[in-house]
């Protein structure tokens, strides 16, 4: 989501990068900046990507590993 100049507010629409049907727990970025790490629940209901909502998570219980490849 883009930011305004102090960081402080949201300044445009949400982009989503990290398109999958699961239900996130937890989150943490590497020092480097270029590398995200997603626990997933096993369980619960997320946003499906035809736009409803979804139960049935793909990847239950995991570890999902995001890293930047651009630049």
């Amino acid at each position: 989501m883009p930011l305004t100049e102090d960081g402080l507010a949201a300044a445009g629409p949400m982009e989503r990068y990290f398109k999958t049907e699961n239900h996130y727990r937890d989150t943490e970025v590497s020092p480097d900046g270029r590398t995200i790490y997603v626990a997933t629940d096993i369980g619960g209901q997320f946003q499906a990507l035809d736009g409803g909502v979804g139960d049935a998570v793909v990847n239950q219980g995991a570890i999902l590993v995001f890293t930047y490849a651009g630049e």
